[in-house]
């Protein structure tokens, strides 16, 4: 007949393997988003956001450090950041040639006249939502910063997918959004269960309306 303290130490070690089981169980959890166009080529940075239901908490995934938008070859660089509220970003020129950056957005509206060098300013991105960048000398030069208020936000790769992992089990709301979405942003439910998942969104664009970069001038334009 096993003694009280054996019997006690396979309780712990059960309640151990349980855990332990639950806890891979968890990590295997894998959900992979990809990104498509109306053609059904994959879509390059795309912004997903997972947004869970009212009855699970997680943790924010999203990185809220300061950042810098440079401006590199007469171009924003990133041309577009994902970040979370109360981030700072400071606009470095790296360029020989004089550049503005201002934003008419409601998230953040800022000007910040002509300059070269350093960042004259830091914005603080106090509020979620879009900024849309641009450069008074330089029309054709847009960028964006995404600020959201969602625990999961990345952006897709070049074969337009997203990997999240470790997700607590449950329903979510999943969101896309990209500088060439004819909506602005697309939402569809998502339940996420154990194991391996595949989820395939795609989205009608817009074509692009960028202004084609023209070649340097004597005066660096």
């Amino acid at each position: 007949m096993p003694t009280t303290r054996s019997f006690y130490s396979f309780v712990g070690c059960m309640l151990i393997f349980f855990g332990l089981a639950g806890a891979e169980a968890w990590a295997q959890n894998r959900v992979i988003i990809t990104l498509k166009d109306s053609q059904g080529a994959p879509l390059k940075d795309g912004v997903v956001m997972l947004q869970p239901g009212a009855d699970i908490t997680i943790a924010s995934r999203v990185t809220k450090r300061d950042f810098a938008v440079q401006q590199i070859d007469r171009e924003f660089v990133p041309r577009i950041t994902v970040t979370g509220v109360g981030a700072n970003v400071t606009f470095p020129n790296r360029d020989a040639v004089q550049h503005s950056v201002y934003s008419f957005s409601k998230a953040k509206a800022f000007e910040i006249p002509i300059y070269a060098g350093k960042s004259p300013q830091t914005i603080t991105l106090d509020k979620a939502g879009l900024v849309t960048l641009g450069c008074n000398i330089h029309d054709w030069m847009v960028g964006y910063i995404l600020i959201v208020d969602t625990p999961i936000a990345e952006l897709s790769a070049a074969d337009g997918r997203v990997v999240v992992s470790d997700l607590p089990l449950g329903k979510y709301t999943l969101r896309v959004w990209h500088p060439q979405l004819k909506s602005g942003e697309v939402s569809e439910p998502l339940i996420v269960s154990a194991g391996e998942q595949n989820v395939e969104v795609k989205v009608n664009l817009n074509p692009p309306r960028v202004r084609k970069k023209p070649a340097l001038d004597s005066e660096g334009y």
